[in-house]
Order: C-alpha cells, then structure tokens, then sequence
C-alpha cells in the first residue's frame, strides 16, 4: 500500500490537498493500491470526501481506525428540523435557517445551540450555563453518530477547552485527548489515551507518538513494508521517521524550502527542517520542480534519493476534452485562482488591473479563493474605486470551468513550490502571466509559448504585469497564438507524462522490498 500522509480533507483545501487528490486519482487509474491517511480530526471528513470525489476505499482516518468506524455506513446525521426539543426548555428564535437556540422557559440567551450545514444536517450542539459560557460541545459524524465530545473550563478568567473525548458509533469512550495551556490559552494536547484497541489501553504524550504507534499499525495491519508520504512534514516527519516497523518513507516538498530562497545556503523553511535536519533517515524525497532538486541535492547530498514528480496531473479525460477559443470565452476577461494571502502578492494584480483599466475599460479580473488577505484586498479595490472591475469571486470547487472561461490567467507569487493552478490554467489553453518565482512559475511558463514571466523584484514589475494583460487582451491574433502553443505545452504534464515519473519511485520502493 502507499499510504499519502495529511492532516485530512476539508471542504476548502489549499494546494497540498489539491495535489493529493490529483495523485491518488493518477494512481486509482493504474490500479496501484494507495490511500489518503488523515491524522487531524475533521468531523465531516467522510461528507468533504463525497464533495472532492475521493471514494472511501481510499481514504484511511486514525480516528476512525481507533474508534471502530471504519466501515460504519450508518443512517446519516439528524436534521436540524428534526432535532428534538430538550425537556423542560423552549424554543428561541434565531433568524438563521442553520441555527436553533434553546433555552429555559424566561431565559433570554440560549443554553444549548444547534447548528446545521447548509443542507440542514446537524454537526454540532452546544452546551452553555446561564452566564453563556460553554461547557460543552458535541460533533456528529455525518455518518449519524456523535464521534466527539468537548468539554470546557475557566482558566485565568479565559473558557479554554479541556478534553475531547471520541466515540465509537455504539457510544463507547475510545479515546481523550487532554489539554495542556500556554499563557497564550492555546490548547495543545499533552496526553491522549486510547481504550480498548486490541483488548489493551494506551497513553501517548503528545500526538507525535500517538501518529508513530498509528503509523506501526496500519502498516502491519497493510502488510508491512508499505510506502508512507509525508505531505505536510512539519506534523508527521518525526512519527514517520520513528516508526518501529519496516516501511519506505518519503516526503514531498510542496514549498520552497528556505526562508529566502535568494540565498542557496540561508536558513531551511520551518516546515522542512526536521527532514533536512535527519534527511539520511529517509528513503526518498519527491521534488516537484528540476531548479529545487538540484539545489536541495547539492546542498544537503544524497541526489540518488531525490525524485522529480510534479505534483500534478493533467488528466486524459481533460486532455481529450474540446478546448475553447478565446472568442468563446468571456471577453477581455483575467482570472486568478489562489488562497488570499500575503505572500501571493494579490495586491500586485490589482494595482495591474487598474493601470489596464484605464485602457481597456471592459476588461475584468476574477479572483477565485480566499484567505486572511481578503480584508486588505477589499479595501484596496474600494481605494482604487475598481469594484466595477475587480472582483473576489470566493471560494470555488469549478476551478477547471473558471480557468476555461478567462482570456489569461496571472499570478503574482513571491514564491511557489510548484503552482497547481498555472498547471491547471495551462490545461483548459489559458495562457498564464506570472512573476519568475522560484520555483513552479520558472518551470512550468515558458515565454512566448504558454505565457509569459516578469521578473519577481524588477522594480516595474506591476507595470509589465499590466503591460502584457493588455498587449494580448487587445490583440486577439496574439492570444489565439499563444493558447495554440500552450495546448502543446501542456501534454509535458499530461497523466501520461507525469505517471511515467512516478514509475522511477515505485520502481525504487520494489528493489528496496526485495533487498530486505
């Protein structure tokens, strides 16, 4: 088995996510055994599966392998409009169709909320004294259990959470998590205790030994000798590194992997360091771009380990798809599809847009995502009094179909590991303008054929962004060209393409089984 490692699966994800799921759709279509193994606690992981089309054959949960739910199907969870009312209390009104408050007859605040998702399915009820703090919570499994159960306290005048108890679908206590307080109140699990696994209990201090002992099993459970990646080390590398068992460990670098990557020899990203720091433990390292390979090699040794694998896929079924013409598209039309964060240089992108604007007056930018930036970017739309034409779009789960809609599609990212939506622009025949950051955008855009680079720190750099959005928005012979040529790009990521790069890792994982 090859067992991908990541917190879980949410219904907004970022990249690494996005990249897991591409890599086990690559494998399911070969038949290679490989399944997504979450670690965090997501109570509607199975329900965000359905939505991102993960079947459930590949999709393994600690929580679920400790509680007895693995093959729980069950009924699904209580409706909000069928949620009993507590004895002895009544009904407030709330104004929100995902909301009821309950609370004894003369209270005026609730003592118990329910909330629902859209669709009115309830995930978790709220417990709360007469003074409205909360003193416990439960979660519904949208399978139709109650799987967890919070429960609060008063510290230093502050409600912080205690404990967090699991449940089996039959309501047993299979597991407590129990918290330790930082002067910041941030909860941290010190201890977790798990009851009853096998006919034996077990206490692990912290979660870094409870993924060690859960990581043992599954592969002893699986065979041994399985294949574990590591998708976000900074959680899972030293449970991976420390398992008792024989197994072919990996990790992927998502991101770049220095602080500044300007200086070759500067400081290790935070999220890498354990794995740089014990990287001769470890069987493999997948890279997804050439530049970053050989630069880690070169630094750190062991080139025979390194594998380079992009981290996406353009599918068959993709490729094999129609591809509009830009008279098909919406007119004069720009996307971006990318978390709002600070280090994704938005802002640059609308100050580009409002220079083009004063040209071209119909032209529009989309921005597909969101993020801790959105506030900022709000208000520097209203500033530029660019509503009008620059748009945050949200959240989206159609990126293919936005992507496919725009005339080009740009990014403006002081740094990317490998950029999946230039991947995907590139997929659908969108021609990308990006700043050359290390390390995706220098890789994957080639100027002139599928878009073109502007030079991350030159001091014009927003100027040329608006420069070449203008330059092929308005000259419709340019842009036909180029998305001609990006069509032919493309197939250097096609399933195909990127499946034979994956055969040099599993070849490697075959000669490490037979020579134990």
């Amino acid at each position: 088995m090859n067992f991908f490692i990541n917190g879980g699966l949410a219904r907004t994800n970022s990249g690494v996510e996005h990249a897991i799921l591409k890599r086990l759709q690559l494998f399911r279509d070969h038949d290679v055994p490989a399944m997504l193994v979450a670690t965090d606690f997501f109570f509607d992981l199975h329900r965000n599966a359905v939505i991102w089309g993960l079947p459930e054959s590949q999709l393994l949960g600690l929580h679920d392998w400790f509680i007895d739910a693995r093959d729980f199907v069950g009924q699904g969870a209580p409706k909000l409009s069928d949620y009993p009312m507590p004895a002895g209390m009544v009904e407030l009104p709330t104004g929100n169709a995902q909301l009821r408050q309950f609370a004894f007859d003369g209270q005026t605040t609730s003592l118990i909320d329910v909330n629902a998702d859209a669709n009115g399915d309830v995930y978790a009820v709220s417990y709360f004294d007469p003074t409205r703090r909360q003193t416990r919570a439960e979660w519904y499994d949208p399978r139709g259990f109650i799987i967890a159960e919070d429960r609060y306290i008063m510290l230093a005048d502050k409600n912080v959470r205690e404990s967090r108890a699991f449940y089996s679908p039959t309501g047993q206590l299979k597991m407590l998590y129990t918290m330790a307080h930082d002067r910041t109140d941030i909860d941290e699990f010190e201890m977790v205790s798990v009851f009853d696994y096998h006919g034996h209990d077990y206490q692990f201090f912290g979660s870094d030994e409870l993924f060690r002992f859960f990581f043992d099993e599954i592969n002893q459970a699986f065979g041994g000798a399985n294949a574990f990646i590591a998708d976000r080390g900074i959680t899972e590398a030293w449970a991976l590194n420390n398992m008792q068992t024989r197994a072919f460990k990996t990790f992927i670098l998502h991101a770049g992997h220095l602080n500044d990557e300007t200086a070759p020899n500067g400081l290790v990203n935070y999220n890498y360091q354990y794995e740089f720091d014990n990287i001769g433990d470890f069987n493999a390292v997948i890279v997804p771009t050439q530049i970053q390979l050989d630069r880690v090699a070169n630094r750190f040794g062991y080139r025979e380990r390194f594998f380079k694998i992009p981290v996406g896929m353009i599918s068959d079924a993709v490729l094999s798809e129609p591809v509009k013409t830009s008279i098909e598209r919406q007119p004069q039309t720009v996307v971006t599809v990318s978390r709002l964060d600070e280090a994704k240089q938005i802002d640059h992108l609308i100050d580009a847009m409002a220079i083009v604007h004063e040209q071209l007056p119909q032209a529009q930018l989309e921005i597909w995502g969101n993020g801790s930036d959105d506030g900022r970017l709000r208000e520097q739309i209203a500033r530029l009094d660019a509503t009008e034409y620059v748009h945050l779009m949200g959240h989206t789960t159609a990126v293919l179909e936005k992507l496919a809609n725009a005339q080009l599609f740009v990014a403006a990212s002081r740094s990317e590991g490998f950029g999946l939506t230039m991947m995907e622009a590139e997929s659908v025949g969108t021609p990308i303008i990006a700043y050359d950051a290390l390390y995706g955008p220098r890789e994957i855009v080639q100027p002139g054929v599928n878009g073109q680079l502007i030079g991350l720190h030159d001091t014009d750099n927003v100027q040329q962004m608006a420069h070449w959005i203008q330059h092929y928005l308005s000259n419709q012979q340019a842009l036909e060209a180029l998305m001609a040529s990006t069509l032919e790009a493309r197939l250097a990521y096609s399933e195909t393409a990127v499946w034979q790069a994956w055969q040099n890792w599993l070849t490697t994982i075959a000669e490490w089984r037979q020579a134990k």
